[in-house]
């Protein structure tokens, strides 16, 4: 791809090491299979196997066959430079990524048109046109090889497996995983369910993460515009732009706003299949989930962009140790911050599922008063929790009966959780990811409250009234309420949860021995001034 603006040479070692290719193509395999396996058991394709010719007449098992026969032609057109070049190029994927998903939402809408398909391909449509036309302005249509992909060939093994790269993950893994995330307007597409609030929430919220990404776009776009123009006019660049990468407006607090706004657009673009009448879980999050996969993992997208920024900017490590590398946080002071611990990771994982069950799925408990009545009339369907929450509860309670009998213990077990642990869970994401070791009694009582219920949810699973006939599927959901409150508790053990790395006990010890030599000072220059 040829940039409008510059390049920038990438001559250092960099913070972050690259994947091997033994490892980028053993993903690729398995998100491969995962996505077909949830489509040949959820979904129409399953029938095109023994009837292909049938599948078209079926909207989605025929966008199925059209997308694989996209993902071979692409990797055949990436080809035609072996010849001139000595490897194949598939720039030609990354200027698709921004014209394919509206294309396939029209095509489910002009299948069977409905008020719902409408409105998600032209939000598609909306998003589409803007991403492309960015693209553009940056010279993504302007020819030559994503620089990327000259990059990544250069990675340990690359060389001898990129061909196969090349057909596994680039060509086929992210023309499926576009499919995938789209498949919210193909089940829009087969659905009777009328627009309702859900649909204007979802609305709001992909519009509202749609001028973010616009916007940290933009302020890209002038900040390259301006250093390269400096550079060829040779004037002096100053800090900001001497710095050589954007680290103010949205990217002040992410690394990568732009990737934040990218994915969370398709986890709101998933609540229309949820408003269309889907279960709270259905096949079409596998877009959602696979894309969040495809940037966020290890060694994913924002890895590969933090390796290139990484050997250009020798900046750039003081900037990833302040900076959040994706969820858009305060930034923190310089060098006051050690590495994140994997426990603290899936802590924190545990936190964000601890809140969304709470007030997605657990408040159905207490705020639907006569499940039975739900839907019937407005005095028993409160607005809160989402009418497809409390489907997806109905169908647990098949393997939980506690939650259906919901005795006065249990509501009130719930309202503890509603009013105490998830406030919990808010602050416990926050001390963890900042490092404040404050958090430590927060958490031993969160730890001792969350022990002490669970005993007795679990012997009314085993031994109750309510007892379920699926122990060993309860046991493995709720054991979860008990393990984590173990490594909570296992982890702010030590009375200094967050050591204090140097820089800040340096900072520390130099605030505390300002602030004692002062008074000294002032007893030291005290006689002079009597004496004058």
């Amino acid at each position: 791809m040829t940039s409008l603006t510059g390049s920038t040479a990438a001559t250092l070692s960099g913070t972050v090491a690259p994947p091997t290719v033994q490892a980028a193509l053993l993903g690729s395999v398995v998100q491969i299979a995962t996505l077909s396996a949830v489509w040949l058991r959820y979904t129409s394709v399953a029938s095109c196997i023994p009837d292909p010719r049938g599948c078209w007449h079926d909207p989605w098992a025929r966008q199925v066959l059209i997308t694989l026969t996209i993902c071979l032609s692409l990797w055949l057109l990436s080809l035609r430079t072996i010849r001139s070049k000595g490897t194949s190029d598939p720039s030609i994927v990354d200027r698709l990524w921004s014209i394919l998903p509206w294309l396939y939402c029209w095509h489910w809408y002009g299948s069977a048109p409905t008020p719902r398909g409408l409105l998600l391909a032209t939000l598609a449509s909306i998003w589409g046109l803007r991403l492309t036309a960015n693209f553009a302005r940056k010279g993504g249509f302007s020819g030559g090889e994503d620089y990327r992909w000259a990059e990544i060939r250069t990675w340990p093994g690359f060389d001898r497996g990129w061909e196969v790269f090349n057909l596994l993950f680039i060509c086929g893994f992210q023309q499926l995983v576009i499919l995938a995330f789209s498949s919210p307007a193909a089940a829009a597409a087969s659905s009777d369910v009328p627009l309702n609030a859900l649909d204007a929430a979802a609305t709001a919220l992909y519009l509202l993460l749609l001028a973010g990404e616009a916007t940290a776009d933009r302020q890209m776009m002038r900040f390259q515009t301006e250093k390269y123009r400096r550079l060829r006019a040779k004037e002096p660049l100053g800090a900001e732009f001497g710095r050589g990468f954007l680290c103010s407006g949205l990217w002040r607090y992410s690394r990568h706003p732009n990737y934040f706004c990218e994915v969370a657009i398709w986890w709101a673009f998933y609540l229309f299949s949820l408003a269309a009448g889907l279960p709270l879980v259905n096949w079409t999050i596998s877009g959602a989930a696979f894309l969040t996969c495809l940037f966020v993992l290890p060694h994913a997208s924002l890895d590969v962009t933090e390796v290139l920024s990484s050997r250009k900017y020798p900046q750039y490590a003081e900037y990833q140790a302040t900076v959040s590398r994706f969820f858009p946080l305060p930034p923190l002071p310089a060098g006051e911050r050690a590495p994140m611990r994997p426990v603290d990771a899936v802590l924190i994982g545990w936190f964000c599922v601890g809140l969304a069950v709470t007030f997605f799925v657990d408040i159905e408990a207490v705020l639907v008063q006569r499940p039975d009545l739900y839907g019937l009339d407005a005095a028993h369907t409160p607005l809160w929790p989402p009418e497809p929450c409390v489907r997806a509860v109905r169908w647990w309670s098949a393997a939980d009966p506690l939650m259906h009998a919901r005795p006065v213990w249990f509501r009130a077990a719930i309202w503890v959780e509603v009013l105490v642990q998830a406030p919990f869970y808010a602050v416990a994401i926050y001390a963890f990811v900042r490092q404040r070791s404050w958090v430590r009694v927060p958490a031993i009582v969160y730890a001792t409250v969350l022990l002490t219920i669970m005993p007795i949810v679990l012997a009314e699973q085993y031994f109750g009234p309510h007892a379920s006939r699926r122990p060993l599927l309860v046991t493995a959901v709720y054991g979860a309420y008990v393990l984590m409150p173990v490594l909570l508790l296992v982890r702010v053990w030590s009375v200094d949860v967050f050591p204090s790395t140097p820089l800040a006990k340096r900072k520390a010890a130099g605030l505390a021995g300002g602030e004692a030599a002062a008074p000294a000072a002032r007893r030291v220059r005290s006689p002079a001034r009597k004496r004058a």
